[in-house]
């Protein structure tokens, strides 16, 4: 894939694609998942099971995302975030993995189309791509959201999609960047939703294993926004405690 990439009025990064070559030969299967941090060769190994059960067009769309091997390393070493959730070394991965396969059980559940189900499969998987950071380029690119950056990223799989299946490339396009805005599309409200909750259960472990045993409020610093949440006090007998009579039996 050829690309010029700029900057418009915004600020924001553009990328013009001119070329799209023959599929290339890295498919997910060569995965070194040997060389992943014990995070990402989870990840990676969940992930085979969520790409065979693709349709051959998204395998591919998958296949050529990864395809770059800066990007697939540190898709499978970086934390997803700092302090907030998943933040151990392959942990971007594991989050990705883990709003893929929450997205494809509610898809199922509320979709009937399976472009559509899928589409939320790979929405999900790559909704974060842009956190694995900028790559070393000649090309000095402003400030941009990971957001932006992960479209970049994936500029090559979109433009073979809209090649090969332009209507499923719509709905792959417009989920991605308007993900959980109610009046864009049912995609997007589903990858929306399921990185919310995957963040979610990562994070209230995080805040958990931070706090002492006894502690039911549970207090977890996330980018300078304090997130709090709640979990049942242990049974008052283990510390020696009896409990009123109304709250046993």
């Amino acid at each position: 894939m050829a690309a010029t990439i700029h900057c418009d009025e915004e600020s924001h990064l553009v990328a013009v694609v001119h070329e799209i070559r023959p599929a290339r030969v890295f498919r997910l299967r060569a995965l070194p998942i040997g060389t992943f941090p014990e995070a990402g060769a989870a990840a990676a190994g969940r992930l085979w099971g969520l790409y065979e059960g693709l349709q051959p067009h998204f395998k591919q769309f998958v296949d050529d995302a990864l395809s770059d091997p800066e990007i697939r390393r540190r898709f499978f070493q970086v934390p997803a975030s700092r302090r907030c959730h998943h933040v151990d070394e392959g942990g971007l991965a594991e989050h990705s993995v883990t709003s893929a396969e929450i997205a494809q059980t509610m898809a199922s559940m509320v979709l009937n189309d399976r472009n559509e189900i899928d589409a939320a499969v790979v929405v999900a998987l790559f909704h974060d791509l842009g956190k694995i950071g900028p790559l070393r380029t000649k090309v000095r690119h402003p400030a941009v959201s990971h957001e932006d950056r992960g479209l970049l990223f994936l500029a090559g799989a979109l433009a073979r999609l809209s090649a090969t299946h332009p209507m499923v490339h719509e709905v792959v396009l417009a989920a991605l960047t308007h993900r959980g805005e109610s009046g864009c599309c049912p995609v997007s409200r589903i990858t929306s939703d399921a990185d919310r909750l995957s963040a979610t259960i990562s994070a209230r472990a995080n805040a958990a294993a931070q706090a002492e045993d006894w502690q039911s409020v549970l207090k977890l610093e996330c980018g300078g926004k304090g997130r709090t949440f709640f979990r049942p006090l242990p049974a008052a007998t283990e510390h020696g405690f009896s409990q009123p009579a109304a709250a046993m039996g």
